[in-house]
């Protein structure tokens, strides 16, 4: 019998080509192809929603250890996609490429959801990205003209974070266990030191995820800031961000908030960072761990997720100049003042660096009380553990829920874990950030924390 998570899988993934067909179907409309196109139609909703399921399927085949009908599923689809594209090529005396590589890329989706290759979270996040860049053909040549020198230089450097350190990284955990020294002590005089050695102090890989995301999330937020103006590139930017890591997204918003003259769109930013960040928890990690405790945290984290939204809406609507007159997904650009970091600040690794070793000792702190305190520290560990992120401990609360701890229990520190975080954020807002960004965020939190305590007791 197919599990609930494979199912889930394919779901996403036919709805996410679903929305890339969505976009290309709308591109035609809006650029008048149609008729062009009449001939030699790719699809769109329909067929790209198939794609999606198609690579799914693929990677279905692939868990189940039958990589040759993956392989030949794969294979007899970018055939027929090379094929349509030296058709296309030949009928209508066109050689882009837009088109084709999205449908490469719905197939690749499919099959990576099912797959596991990359979190959820990346995923989801790169298909917005991509939608975003197909919706603004025109404004994307816009911008390719006019990237200066500086910005060449910051995406390079990105890229060099990104694609020559992160993949060569071992993304396993180092422990007190490795360190000689330290073992040697533990053989020798055994008790406290014994006990450590299993201590997990680093992951080199998960480290510079969180550098890479801090950087790319500050390049993309000044990129889309380009194509769509100070407030929706920084908006969306934080959408994306808050799906990989809130916690990062909204330090980075904070730093960005001491140049700002305006910082209610750096507010609403952070709020819908936060916002996205809590059904990405619940699907990627809940469900797939422990389907009943998902359905007991549902109703909770969906009020916790309408509140962030709801106040992040009225800060963005705040001066006027609000959603209703020029909207997320408006072409109007907002005249506000500029949010974004300066060219001399585009690209800044060191704080990064900074932020990412704090999160290695606040999770070395929280993995400490766990392992040496046990229950009694159960509920600090939890507190401590949020501070970097809400993902570790939701891990730890799912593999516990209905085991070694009640539903209600492991409900109830979900609910203290999200309080920890959005504290966390406060602080980290106030360190790096201006104060009335960090008080803006402060009271924002209070009425999350008590929407979720009433949810709390509602179910």
């Amino acid at each position: 019998m197919m599990s609930l998570a494979i199912i889930v899988k394919l779901a996403l993934a036919l709805g996410l080509g679903a929305v890339i067909g969505l976009e290309r179907e709308s591109h035609r409309d809006r650029t008048g192809e149609e008729q062009a196109l009449e001939r030699l139609n790719i699809g769109g909703v329909r067929t790209f929603s198939l794609i999606g399921l198609l690579g799914a399927f693929a990677g279905v085949m692939t868990l189940a250890s039958n990589n040759a009908l993956a392989t030949l599923i794969a294979a007899t689809f970018f055939v027929m996609l090379a094929a349509y594209y030296v058709m296309g090529s030949i009928l209508i005396k066109s050689i882009g490429m837009t088109t084709e590589l999205s449908a490469a890329f719905t197939f690749l989706v499919g099959f990576i959801a099912v797959a596991n290759y990359f979190p959820v979270q990346v995923l989801v996040a790169l298909t917005i990205v991509l939608i975003f860049i197909l919706s603004l053909k025109d404004r994307t040549k816009e911008l390719v003209r006019g990237i200066t020198s500086y910005e060449m230089h910051a995406l390079i450097m990105f890229a060099v974070v990104a694609l020559v350190i992160l993949p060569f990284l071992p993304n396993q955990w180092y422990s007190l266990e490795n360190i000689s020294a330290f073992k040697e002590l533990a053989i020798l005089h055994g008790g406290w030191y014994a006990r450590l050695l299993g201590l997990q102090i680093v992951n080199p890989f998960q480290l510079w995820l969180v550098v890479v995301l801090i950087t790319g999330v500050e390049l993309v937020g000044h990129l889309l800031t380009k194509l769509v103006g100070e407030r929706k590139g920084v908006a969306l930017a934080s959408i994306a961000g808050g799906l990989v890591s809130s916690t990062a997204t909204t330090q980075i918003l904070a730093h960005k908030s001491i140049n700002a003259k305006d910082i209610s769109p750096l507010l609403a930013a952070a709020l819908f960072a936060t916002a996205v960040s809590f059904p990405e928890v619940l699907v990627a990690i809940v469900l797939p761990l422990n389907p009943a405790w998902f359905v007991l945290v549902l109703p909770v984290v969906l009020l916790m997720m309408a509140a962030a939204a709801g106040i992040g809406i009225w800060f963005w609507r705040r001066d006027g100049s609000g959603l209703h007159q020029s909207g997320i997904v408006s072409s109007a650009v907002s005249d506000a003042q500029p949010v974004v970091a300066t060219e001399e600040k585009l690209f800044e690794f060191i704080p990064a660096i900074k932020f990412a070793l704090l999160v290695v000792l606040v999770g070395v702190a929280a993995r400490f009380l766990f392992l040496v305190f046990g229950a009694p520290g159960f509920i600090i560990g939890v507190i401590i553990a949020s501070f970097t992120g809400l993902d570790a401990i939701t891990i730890v609360l799912a593999g516990m829920a209905g085991a070694a701890i009640p539903f209600s229990f492991a409900l109830l520190s979900f609910i203290i874990a999200n309080a920890g975080n959005l504290v966390a954020k406060f602080l980290y807002s106030l360190i790096w950030g201006k104060r009335e960004f960090a008080y803006g965020f402060l009271w924002a939190s209070i009425i999350v924390v008590a929407v979720s305590v009433v949810g709390y007791f509602i179910v």
